[in-house]
């Protein structure tokens, strides 16, 4: 019965004694440097668990109370270890029954090597950890965030993005960005769109409208989205609010105009008075007696 099973499969007696080994067990002795002799025939599969090292020695004592409580009880018993090789990351799921054959009673315990489901699981947990984070971090981001898919439908609208141009996420969610356009702005969406497909766009400045009327400057980050198959499925936007920026930028500049202008005019004069004094000197130190008073 064993013998066709393709996981690794060893009975016991009612000790814990193994009496029969299916090939799968012995092919696996054979490959990971086991008993080839007796693979493990007459040996107690509770003395292996107890000596056991390496990667599966932590889940040993848990396979070894299993066992005892299955062969006093005959409650069944599973669990899930690491079994790896020198090269390769292994997992596998032990399962044990206890059967009754005649007067005597038996113990089934199987092997099954799970790595594939082990490793897809834990990509699973890796990517809603990644997710949970990347989530946590757009929640909690000063920045205005949100997303559009390829037909300019919001799909994503962060609290930042509320605040900064008081809309809620439901008021947003579904409509067009171009809500935050100026009416005179001149680059639509589907313009922004292709240009950031393309790579040729990753970021820009732009004038934007809040719900109050406000009128912001906002530099935008944007990048293309890639669903699980890789193909791009919506549009990302960062804003930064550089209002504050821009308008301290123009007042100094009109200041630095100012100065210019002044030390322009200041020039002239002095440039006048040179000349007037140079004229009226008969030698350059009656010029620079007169130009110095």
């Amino acid at each position: 019965m064993i013998d066709s099973l393709k996981d690794e499969v060893v009975i016991l007696d009612d000790r814990g004694i193994i009496i029969a080994a299916n090939p799968a067990w012995r092919d696996f002795c054979t490959e990971n440097d086991g008993d080839c002799d007796s693979y493990y025939i007459g040996h107690s599969y509770l003395d292996i668990c107890g000596q056991a090292t390496g990667p599966s020695d932590a889940e040993a004592p848990l396979v070894l109370n299993g066992l005892r409580n299955l062969l006093e009880t005959g409650e069944h018993f599973r669990c899930e270890y690491p079994c790896h090789s020198p090269t390769t990351q292994r997992w596998f799921e032990l399962t044990a029954s206890k059967f009754e054959q005649g007067d005597a009673s038996y113990v089934m315990v199987q092997h099954r090597n799970i790595t594939i489901r082990h490793i897809e699981a834990q990509d699973v947990e890796t990517s809603h950890f990644q997710a949970q984070s990347l989530a946590a971090l757009v929640s909690t981001s000063n920045d205005a965030i949100f997303s559009y898919d390829l037909d300019g439908r919001i799909l994503t609208w962060n609290r930042a993005a509320e605040r900064f141009y008081g809309y809620s996420s439901g008021e947003m969610i579904g409509n067009s960005p171009e809500i935050l356009f100026p009416s005179d702005w001149p680059i639509r969406l589907n313009e922004y769109r292709d240009r950031i497909l393309s790579g040729e766009l990753t970021s820009y400045e732009a004038e934007r409208i809040a719900k109050s009327g406000t009128r912001h400057t906002a530099w935008v980050t944007c990048a293309p989205i890639r669903g699980i198959h890789g193909d791009i499925v919506a549009i990302s936007n960062i804003h930064r609010d550089v209002t504050a920026l821009r308008k301290a930028e123009s007042e100094r500049d009109v200041v630095a105009k100012e100065v210019v202008h002044r030390a322009k005019n200041m020039l002239s004069v002095v440039i006048a008075i040179f000349r007037q004094t140079s004229r009226r000197a008969e030698s350059m130190e009656e010029f620079s007696r007169k130009f110095g008073e």
